[in-house]
């Protein structure tokens, strides 16, 4: 399960929290932060999130630009998904 969580930081400014996490044993497989998240640094998470063939066995997505074509095309390269 992937998530976004917006924080304020200490000034007031919202930061993007996202958070990967296995359902099944509830552990943490990602986290990262960003002040103004992009479909590019989406697929730069899935990536990461992929590296080692941990990545997820499924995905859903809804329909927000961050999930744009960079994020389907790195998606579909990856092993698992």
């Amino acid at each position: 399960m992937g998530d976004f969580t917006v924080p304020q930081n200490l000034f007031c400014r919202l930061i993007y929290f996202l958070v990967i996490m296995h359902l099944a044993t509830r552990k943490i497989g990602h986290f990262n932060l960003t002040k103004d998240p992009t479909g590019a640094w989406m697929a730069q998470q899935m990536c990461e999130i992929s590296a080692w063939d941990e990545g997820p066995q499924n995905l859903v997505c809804d329909h927000d630009n961050l999930f744009g074509q960079a994020f389907e095309a790195t998606a579909e390269n990856s092993s698992q998904v």
